[in-house]
């Protein structure tokens, strides 16, 4: 008879686990509980609306055609780059979005009305403390360039080097904007990555990527400049963290998936 006790026991226990993770989901608040979608209709263009389900303030700041200024959308989407990469700059008076609009779209940082629209190749991140200048990597330099202005000036290039990438995709300056980290390719064929010092147009030593397991996917410098993290796909699909001191040196690595 103690058999069916514990089984109805052991279906209480369950139960009253079910009932705290449906009424306020694992970890979170039980009096907020779960918040179901709310149907709400496509917001107008630059038209302030509220969300219907937690009463936020939100607007469409983008739609399918010309917008003015040279900034035109695609008729799929018009977007912000990726989750990584900085929309705003520095004083938060330019957005761009560079998804979808056939090259870059700056529109206002606080009104989203279309400014002005450039076209270039290579990839650029917002400078996190001069809020007039983005960092780019393109081919064979690294440079700053102001959108406004559409002013660039090169601060490092090198025969020795080609296919200098920023990342690519996910690469990321140090909090002051002094460090980046460059991934490109040396003259002898090698895979590397070096950290740069803007301020000081200073070259650090190449990283070999191939001293570690895998396929180097992306690179970026730590957020004190002290470090770089390359991200390496194993051949068995593996996610592998190394993280490298600015000198060269292995420092640690470990395995993950997508974020450390």
């Amino acid at each position: 008879m103690r058999v069916p006790v514990l089984s109805a026991a052991l279906m209480l226990v369950f139960a009253a686990l079910l009932g705290l993770r449906t009424a306020g989901g694992h970890g979170s608040n039980d009096a907020i509980g779960f918040v179901a979608p709310v149907p709400m209709d496509l917001p107008e263009y630059l038209r302030p609306a509220t969300d219907p389900a937690f009463g936020t303030s939100i607007v469409r700041i983008s739609k399918p055609g010309a917008l003015g200024n040279g900034v035109v959308c695609g008729p799929k989407y018009c977007s912000h780059r990726y989750s990584s990469a900085q929309a705003w700059n520095a004083d938060q008076t330019l957005l761009l979005l560079d998804n979808g609009c056939n090259g870059m779209c700056f529109l206002d940082g606080h009104t989203y009305e279309p400014l002005f629209w450039r076209k270039r190749g290579g990839e650029c991140e917002w400078h996190p403390r001069n809020a007039d200048l983005m960092i780019c990597i393109q081919n064979r330099a690294v440079s700053t360039w102001a959108p406004r202005t559409n002013h660039e000036d090169v601060l490092f290039t090198s025969p020795d080097y080609h296919d200098l990438q920023f990342g690519p995709s996910k690469g990321n300056p140090s909090r002051d904007g002094s460090r980046i980290a460059v991934r490109a390719v040396r003259k002898d064929g090698a895979d590397v990555v070096f950290a740069y010092d803007l301020s000081q147009r200073q070259k650090f030593p190449d990283i070999e990527l191939s001293q570690v397991p895998g396929k180097a996917s992306s690179c970026t410098i730590s957020p004190l400049g002290a470090y770089i993290l390359c991200f390496q796909d194993l051949a068995d699909g593996t996610e592998q963290r190394a993280i490298f001191t600015v000198d060269g040196a292995l420092h640690q690595r470990w395995t993950d998936h997508h974020r450390p």
